[in-house]
């Protein structure tokens, strides 16, 4: 019996506490932080933190069909405090992503 038991932990409960926990830090890392001000549903987010409205070129390139695996493809980062491949900052951001106290400048 002692064995059954190990294995239904090991197989059931185990990996459903895990894709619980998941399920909660996800809910918890993709919440609105910024309540809805009307604009843009992006922003961009500059290398050394500050967010910015995008350009008219930039909202036709985010919000353009793109193929899977397609190059020009816009980084879009989850979170804010997101960095890329290259440790940088610089992205595309959902404007609910961005925290309360960053200010939005005009389009660079």
């Amino acid at each position: 019996m002692g064995d059954l038991t190990n294995i239904l932990i090991a197989f059931v409960v185990l990996p459903i506490l895990v894709v619980g926990g998941y399920v909660a830090w996800l809910a918890v890392a993709m919440r609105s932080r910024r309540a809805d001000d009307g604009g843009f549903e992006y922003i961009y987010v500059d290398d050394d933190g500050t967010a910015r409205e995008l350009t008219d070129a930039q909202k036709q390139g985010v919000g353009a069909e793109f193929e899977r695996g397609d190059s020009r493809l816009p980084y879009i980062k989850l979170r804010y405090e997101s960095r890329d491949d290259l440790g940088r900052r610089r992205g595309f951001l959902k404007r609910r992503q961005l925290p309360a106290g960053v200010p939005i400048e005009g389009p660079g």
